[in-house]
């Protein structure tokens, strides 16, 4: 049974965990493929991948002084700040230049926070993973309100745009107020390994890999280099975090589902995915296995190719949340870095959820201030016919892959004496 500050503390930690991750895939401005085509250099700053890194090491330095520093205050003060730095914008004139830096970091704070409160008990754990879940899938719902007339990138020299916060700011303002209200907690026993840079390390060379290899521009083969460089750095950082690795590998599988999506095109789905959430941690709590859930995403990353359909809309509404739920959910990091790290993966494949050979070629559209104009429309060329096959491939092998790891890791685990993630 929970008590009343464990109940706060469960809260607090599904607000912060569902508000950094919702924050770090809202960032790419809206003309993000075009300001890659203009230059790949100040555009690389421009994309989740790097708000991702700067969330890691953002999340990596509160750990490591709440090490050094245990004290009370130490994690609302942490989550205070993560929220005041995402509702910033709305205050402070910040460009899209320096916004997603400044969301990663936001989002970075919010995450250690969280997952320094989630060390307390398996119910605030839960909870924490539950609202990343929450933010993996509804972000695309919530992103279908009217898109920020300012989240735009390419504008003339010296006329930046300035675009409000990625988050709405009723939610960070209950985001803060449940923070505050675990003000007093105080932290024990948190160990800061240096095992965890080798996340960060990991992290950087993601985005390195697609902001300069497997952008928008990237072509088949150049995108194919880049996914799988993505999938062997993190695999490696999976090999050295040990027992704990099974997390990371589960958040590089949920990352490789990205690779399709789905419309919301119907109220009743939001319920469904909800029901599912609930229907992953029963079974990660009666069967645990993370190899089982990354097995099950690689079926569902495969299942990408079927066209839309009914069933294609019911696998990413209802099974999809299952699926991450009860893969996350069965393992229970012992180094809150890895907690975090593990669940802003998923916001940060970039190579899977933006730039990944699509099925259909790209189209725009321009329209003219007159009414009555037409529309004009042009075709982005993604390369070759099936290059969404080659993409769906590559993503199913990756979790197939990191069904193999978390086997590895488990064992390793068992062999330590410590608790298996199956």
């Amino acid at each position: 049974m929970m008590s009343r500050r464990d109940g706060l503390s469960a809260a607090a930690a599904a607000a912060g965990s569902v508000t950094g991750c919702w924050a770090v895939l809202a960032t790419p401005p809206t003309d993000l493929l075009v300001a890659e085509r203009d230059s790949s250099v100040s555009s690389a700053f421009l994309n989740p991948a790097w708000a991702g890194v700067v969330a890691i090491l953002a999340a990596l330095a509160v750990i490591g002084v709440a090490a050094w520093f245990p004290r009370r205050g130490v994690v609302g003060v942490t989550g205070l700040l993560g929220s005041a730095v995402l509702v910033s914008p709305a205050v402070v004139d910040v460009s899209t230049a320096l916004s997603v830096s400044v969301t990663g970091l936001g989002a970075g704070l919010l995450l250690a926070a969280s997952a320094l409160l989630a060390r307390q008990q398996r119910g605030i754990f839960v909870a924490l993973v539950l609202g990343a879940v929450a933010g993996y899938r509804f972000v695309e719902w919530a992103a279908q309100r009217p898109t920020d007339e300012f989240r735009w990138s390419v504008g003339l020299p010296g006329d930046p745009f300035y675009p409000e916060p990625v988050v709405p700011v009723i939610v960070l303002v209950v985001c803060a107020v449940l923070f505050a209200s675990v003000i007093t907690v105080t932290l024990s026993d948190v160990e800061q390994h240096e095992r965890s840079w080798g996340i960060a390390a990991a992290a950087l060379a993601v985005w390195v890999a697609y902001s300069f290899l497997g952008d928008y521009t990237a072509s088949v083969g150049h995108w194919a280099v880049a996914a799988g460089l993505t999938v062997v750095v993190i695999a490696c950082a999976a090999v050295v975090c040990g027992r704990d690795g099974a997390f990371v590998c589960a958040g590089l599988a949920v990352g490789a589902t990205s690779v399709g999506s789905m419309a919301w095109n119907a109220w009743w789905l939001v319920p469904l995915a909800a029901l599912g959430l609930a229907a992953g941690a029963v079974c990660a709590w009666r069967a645990p296995s993370v190899p089982v859930g990354c097995t099950v995403l690689a079926v569902i990353c495969a299942s990408t190719l079927v066209p839309y359909s009914t069933f294609s809309t019911i696998t990413y509404a209802v099974v999809l949340p299952v699926a991450i739920a009860y893969t996350l959910l069965s393992c229970a990091p012992t180094n809150p870095a890895v907690t975090a790290a593990g669940l802003l993966l998923p916001t940060m494949l970039c190579v899977f959820s933006l730039s990944a050979p699509p099925a259909q070629p790209y189209t725009f559209g321009w329209t003219s201030a007159t009414p009555g104009d037409e529309v004009s429309v042009s075709d982005f060329d993604p390369g070759v016919v099936g290059a969404f096959a080659v993409a769906v491939a590559v993503a199913t092998c990756a979790a197939v892959l990191t069904a193999g790891i978390a086997v590895v890791c488990s064992r390793r685990g068992t062999a330590t004496g410590g608790r298996t993630a199956s």
